[in-house]
């Protein structure tokens, strides 16, 4: 959830993944182990992409009437 405001965006405004270093800086400051959350931070980001990819095309569907 601290990640959330630390998103990549293409110009378009798309969600393009997680800001990786403001992510692991987070992470640093909880006192997290850094090489367990940057293999997790991976697999979250490639979630979160997916789903909003998902979501935009799903948006468009509805809006243009086609499937």
């Amino acid at each position: 959830m601290a990640c959330l405001g630390q998103l990549r965006l293409a110009p378009s405004g798309r969600v393009v993944g997680i800001d990786m270093t403001a992510a692991l800086h987070i992470t640093e400051a909880r006192g997290l182990d850094l090489a367990v959350v940057s293999e997790l931070l991976q697999t979250a980001e490639n979630g979160l992409v997916g789903a909003m990819n998902d979501q935009e095309a799903r948006s468009a569907e509805g809006t243009t009437g086609t499937k």
